[in-house]
């Protein structure tokens, strides 16, 4: 997201680790418009062409804050799934050159979604298929704005502990895991 609260720390934070992927997180700037794109509706060709406009504007407003185009591209609510939306955002991907989640071969595992403890984790894990696969998960520490603004809330330290634990980080190094980032992944475009 290149919009919110705390934007400017977080660009402050990510410039400090490198090795971090740093996507693009298309969010709606019409409420109105987000809401119908939850509920599948049909959007007219003036709200295609208010997305596209909002989509490149993020992409712009990304490369002003990090200096860098993303190294993927996805949204909120996967609203880049929406039927007519699909093709738009695959075209800007490939314009930009970057991975567009969900539409690369990558494959998205969303088994973690408030099932936090440790043992599932694991249990997710050993049933990975071989090739690459990405855990959707949202970790992160409870703050004001977020019990205001989100129903997603405590899950997410519980997340955080969950990913950290000593007992996932072993099991992953002694399963022959190999951890990576999109930037790994710019020939799946």
């Amino acid at each position: 997201m290149v919009y919110g609260v705390g934007i400017v720390e977080g660009v402050d934070d990510m410039k400090s680790l490198p090795e971090l992927s740093k996507g693009l997180h298309f969010t709606f700037n019409d409420r109105a418009l987000d809401e119908k794109i939850r509920r599948a509706e049909q959007i007219s060709s003036r709200e295609i062409k208010i997305v596209t406009e909002q989509l490149k504007e993020q992409i712009y407003q990304f490369e002003l804050l990090f200096g860098e185009l993303p190294d993927h591209l996805d949204s909120h609510h996967s609203a880049h799934s929406h039927g007519q939306l699909v093709d738009l955002f695959k075209k800007i991907s490939r314009q930009i050159s970057i991975p567009l989640r969900g539409f690369n071969g990558v494959r998205l595992i969303t088994d973690f979604y408030k099932k936090v403890d440790t043992n599932s984790l694991i249990e997710i894990i050993k049933r990975l298929p071989n090739g690459v696969n990405e855990l959707i998960c949202h970790p992160g520490m409870v703050d004001n704005h977020l019990l205001r603004n989100s129903r997603y809330v405590f899950e997410r330290e519980e997340e955080l502990k969950t990913l950290t634990s000593r007992e996932v980080i072993n099991f992953i190094r002694n399963s022959g895991i190999e951890l990576c980032t999109w930037s790994n992944f710019k020939h799946l475009i």
